[in-house]
């Protein structure tokens, strides 16, 4: 892993002494500090670099903390970054809530304790590292995917055209006429291409055309003359018959190209029959350099691969197989799932993915746990069946990738996406609660000053009953309330008390609600599966995760009434839930970001339908390409760029909803329009 560079910390102050002093404190952190002395200069900073944390000034000339931290927050290069004000203003209410309102994280009042403000800094530079060594990790763990995946099918690729390659040999060897030899090539050429369901082959021979079935010629295809004693007598021509998004990699695939014309060679040999003998030992040779090459390739990469004859008795196997299990003894031919230490009754079915692929002839996935050297460990096998030139299975080549690390990593990723989370919830909850706190504080304390007054003046009505009691009310005590009742304006306070009172209810009715989310939402009912209101916890998901979507759009929600409980993991449904609608809130903000538009919209619905939850979860943001559609929910997949998204999100709600829910996610998509996720959910699951 390459290491971290040097972590960038912005000090904005018109005094250059403040300046010095904050540079001098801020450099025992380790950290590159860099100083402004306006607010117009710290912004010609901002694109150029990146910074951990901003420690700006409240009082400059020109433009102020307040105003400068507004154009900051509304910029797509730096709206995330924390700001820290720094002013010398006593510490009241008003200069604390128009900071916060301008998108400060905290307050340091002048003059600054250094312990403070390296305490301070010091949290955010440590989130920012954290950050940026999970985007690396990230990084690192898609290319080491994607380099494995492409080996993986280069691999796949290579076993097939040496397959083709070797049927086509066998047919020109065993074959007695010219007839069967073409009508077996026919057949053969489209098993050792890509995507062969596409396939279609055709073979002129002296202007006679051959082929296995008709079929519509296309412009997506290869051609490999057929040539005799140096005469073209015809071709081999191999049709693509419909337009596949990898069409111009697969026609220009150069192993593809070499496989047709040795192809044709052969063809053209047997058909020479003077010169068949050269035609055999040509054969012969390429074969061997095909298995050198094959072999080579197959004992030096990373993944296992044993080969099983029908009965699942293994016939041979690579070193990376030797390295994981040295008991095997090729020589003796053990059943693959005894020498991998799998047992069959632990499989589903009672059937390994080998068995599978050799009794349906068709390639076979799964995901097994097999204890190696006592330590539990994941693989991936996948058995592709292996037919001969009449088409029966007699044999598969099974493929094991060792996935425990990568899981383990991924586990990681995903706890970390999680804290990130509950992060950026916690203090978007502090923001929603602060406001209502707010107006009950100021509400209250004119409640406190009203009532002083009001019994001021009831004080006074008490003298005025005991003067009464006596027989005579002064006029000077009568004046002297007539003065207080004006001086605290009685009339007001009867009008605005009610008010204020009822203000307050509303105040503590929001904080209520949001207390009540939060406890729904984090503690929503244990681990285990039960009957669980939808509605519900959308509801309780949405109030939490308002902070993350109220400032780009609007949320509609139309919850179905007397939606039927559903089974469901709690906890996992809600963090499912969470993501989507953050994920739809990022989509509305890239949009506006591109095109300037005013608030989008989220809109969430629930329906029973048949025996299924449907949950509709639809956005107006940019929408999704058609090319990326079937990777959104792939790990560590996301276009966002570098520090905004692990691209765990999608992948956590599809293993929640599909893997543990046992549900479905679909996605409607268009380009610029919006999104719709429809996730489903069965009111029964297998066994109940």
């Amino acid at each position: 892993m390459e290491s971290i560079e040097a972590i960038n910390v912005l000090v904005v102050d018109d005094n250059p002494v403040n300046l010095r002093m904050l540079e001098h404190q801020l450099k025992a952190l380790g950290v590159a500090v860099f100083t402004a002395q306006s607010g117009a200069e710290a912004l010609k900073m901002l694109p150029k670099k990146g910074f951990a944390i901003i420690l700006l000034d409240v009082q400059m000339p020109g433009m102020n903390g307040f105003e400068t931290a507004e154009i900051i927050r509304n910029s797509k290069h730096s709206q995330n970054i924390p700001i820290i004000f720094i002013t010398a203003e006593d510490r009241n209410d008003e200069t604390v809530f128009k900071g916060y309102g301008s998108g400060a994280v905290d307050f340091l009042f002048k003059p600054v304790n250094a312990h403070i403000l390296r305490s301070k800094v010091r949290v955010f530079v440590d989130l920012y590292r954290q950050r940026l060594l999970i985007d690396q990790d990230r990084i690192e763990a898609e290319a080491n995917r994607k380099k494995m995946t492409e080996q993986f099918y280069e691999l796949q690729e290579r076993m097939k055209e040496q397959t083709c390659m070797y049927r086509v040999a066998e047919s020109i060897h065993s074959r007695a006429t010219l007839a069967e030899i073409v009508n077996d090539i026919l057949m053969l050429i489209p098993r050792g291409w890509e995507r062969s369901e596409f396939v279609r082959c055709k073979i002129w021979i002296d202007g006679k055309e051959h082929v296995a079935e008709p079929f519509e010629e296309t412009g997506w295809k290869q051609r490999a003359d057929i040539v005799i004693n140096h005469e073209n007598r015809g071709a081999i021509e191999v049709f693509y018959t419909q337009q596949l998004p990898e069409m111009e990699r697969i026609l220009s695939h150069e192993e593809k190209q070499i496989l047709l014309k040795n192809i044709a060679e052969n063809l053209s040999e047997a058909i020479n029959k003077h010169n068949i003998a050269s035609e055999l030992e040509q054969t012969a040779k390429f074969l061997q350099d095909s298995e050198m090459k094959f072999r080579t390739i197959v004992e030096n990469i990373n993944v296992g691969i044993l080969l099983v004859d029908s009965n699942t008795r293994i016939l041979e196997i690579n070193r990376q197989i030797r390295d994981w299990f040295p008991h095997i003894r090729v020589e003796e031919h053990p059943f693959c799932h005894e020498a991998v230490n799998v047992k069959l009754q632990d499989l589903p079915a009672g059937k390994s993915s080998t068995q599978k692929a050799l009794k349906e002839g068709a390639i076979q996935e799964a995901m097994i746990e097999i204890k190696v050297n006592g330590a539990p460990a994941q693989y991936r096998v996948v058995s592709t069946p292996i037919h001969d030139a009449g088409g029966e299975v007699v044999a598969s080549i099974v493929m094991m990738e060792d996935l425990t690390e990568r899981m383990a990593m991924e586990k990681q990723l995903s706890q970390s996406q999680k804290l990130e989370s509950i992060g950026q919830l916690a203090a978007g909850i502090a923001h929603e609660i602060n406001t209502p706190a707010q107006f009950i504080g100021d509400n209250t304390r004119f409640l406190e000053q009203s009532f002083r007054d009001i019994i001021k003046i009831l004080e006074k009505y008490a003298a005025l009953k005991d003067a009464a009691g006596d027989g005579a009310v002064p006029q000077e005590l009568i004046d002297e309330l007539d003065t207080l009742i004006d001086e605290y304006d009685l009339e007001f306070l009867s009008d605005e008390i009610p008010t204020a009172i009822e203000r307050s209810l509303v105040g503590i009715e929001r904080v209520t609600k949001i207390v009540r989310a939060m406890k729904d939402f984090s503690h929503p009912g244990g681990d285990e599966s039960t009957l669980f209101d939808i509605n519900k916890a959308i509801e309780s998901t949405v109030t939490v995760a308002r902070n993350e979507w109220k400032y780009v759009s609007d949320l509609e929600l139309e919850l179905q009434e007397n939606l039927p409980l559903t089974p469901c993991y709690p906890g996992v449904f809600n963090q499912a839930i969470l993501n989507m609608i953050v994920n739809a809130a990022q989509a509305i903000a890239e949009r506006r970001d591109r095109e300037e538009t005013k608030k989008g919209k989220i809109r969430i619905t629930t329906r029973a339908a048949g025996d299924w939850v449907e949950i509709r979860i639809s956005d107006t943001g940019v929408g999704i390409p058609e090319s990326i559609r079937d990777k959104i929910f792939d790990h560590f997949f996301t276009t966002k760029s570098i520090g905004k998204g692990t691209g765990q999100g999608l992948s956590i709600a599809y293993s929640a909803i599909v893997e543990q829910h046992e549900g479905t996610i679909d996605v409607e998509s268009e380009v610029g329009k919006g999104t719709t996720f429809i996730v489903r959910l069965p009111l029964k699951k297998n066994g109940q």
